[in-house]
């Protein structure tokens, strides 16, 4: 049996730096419940330096963590896990043209480097920016680099699907399984439990928190064979959550808030009008965006898990300062930010999304 003081469970990248995080600077014994499959199959985050967001104080803790985060992840994945792209964001309905029109206006204001585009270059479209200095996180190379590190720190890594949880009312989760695992695997008890990502929490969540908190939906991800002439290397779209990325070969790996059926459509509309895309690998999963289009981070009750969702592209980013949250050494600003999205019954619904399109689908 081990006694552990944290346990976290997810499959995202965030979920494992998040747990190397608080065992290398905060000298907590913790264990990762996470899926070897990560390591293999197809992309199913967006990691990138900011958010579509309408939030001054998003981004100034966006801009805030930055620097840190970047030294951290370059460090742990070597000097092609993290690179600079400059995004080309399309809009297509009428209200995500307003909102990114009010970001476009946000960022001038405090020096960042975004520029509006030509409507007459993009006429099918409600808005066109471009944000130049960006950074984004290459899982294939991020996800084998993180599982070295995690190893060299000693952290427990296990299996989620060979364990069965009993969560107890002190707040503790004992983790215990049938499986023939070593003997000090086969019970694993821990202190706290996180819920690090949406997949987790739809997999462990209390329903009635999920309800409350979240709204379920359908994401696809796919890879195309070389095709086109296309020259822009990261495209995105507040609709459905859009993103395109260019592959040397010059395919493209795409993520969407939206069925497989429907891509055919979104990308002529936004990589290439006519597109010659041709199926190199598709994946279909459910995963939960937050009910008001914000940030949810701790726990509904002092008892329960703490939940982890709605954090966006910028969710690796943000790591370090919720590793701090979570240990009490948040600075003020920081706490501030967190106490405002807990995921308690005392949260108050954001009247305005934080993320824009954060509701799938254009209007």
């Amino acid at each position: 049996m081990q006694n552990l003081e944290i346990g976290i469970v997810g499959t995202s990248l965030q979920a494992a730096l998040l747990c190397g995080l608080l065992a290398k600077n905060h000298k907590k014994k913790v264990c990762l419940f996470i899926e070897s499959s990560v390591l293999v199959r197809l992309c199913r985050q967006t990691c990138l330096s900011f958010n579509i967001s309408i939030r001054p104080q998003t981004w100034k803790l966006n801009e805030s963590n930055l620097s840190e985060a970047s030294a951290i992840i370059a460090k742990i994945g070597g000097k092609n896990a993290l690179t600079r792209v400059s995004p080309l964001i399309l809009c297509k309905g009428k209200s995500g043209g307003r909102a990114m029109a009010h970001m476009y206006h946000l960022l001038r204001s405090n020096d960042y480097e975004i520029e509006r585009l030509s409507e007459q270059k993009y006429p099918l479209t409600s808005g066109a920016y471009r944000i130049r200095g960006a950074k984004t996180v290459h899982s294939q190379i991020m996800w084998p680099q993180l599982f070295k590190w995690l190893k060299e720190l000693g952290v427990t890594i296990a299996d989620p699907g060979e364990f069965t949880f009993s969560f107890r009312r002190d707040g503790s989760v004992a983790a215990k399984s049938s499986k023939g695992l070593k003997s000090d695997l086969k019970v694993i008890e821990m202190d706290r439990f996180i819920l690090a990502d949406e997949a987790s929490i739809l997999t462990h969540g209390r329903n009635e928190d999920v309800n409350r908190l979240f709204m379920p939906i359908q994401t696809s991800s796919i890879v195309t064979a070389p095709s086109g002439q296309n020259k822009e290397k990261f495209i995105l779209s507040p609709e459905y959550n859009f993103c395109a990325t260019s592959n040397p070969d010059g395919g493209f790996k795409v993520l969407a808030d939206a069925p497989i059926n429907k891509f055919g459509a979104l990308l002529a509309d936004l990589v290439d009008p006519n597109p010659e895309f041709y199926l190199q690998g598709k994946a279909v999963f459910n995963t939960l965006k937050s009910r008001d289009g914000a940030p949810i981070v701790g726990s509904v009750t002092p008892s329960s898990p703490w939940l982890l969702g709605g954090l966006g592209n910028y969710a690796m980013f943000l790591t370090p300062a919720i590793a701090r949250y979570i240990c009490d050494v948040a600075t003020d600003s920081e706490l501030e930010y967190f106490t405002a999205h807990t995921a308690s019954k005392n949260r108050k619904p954001h009247a305005i999304a934080d993320y824009i399109g954060y509701t799938s689908g254009a209007d």
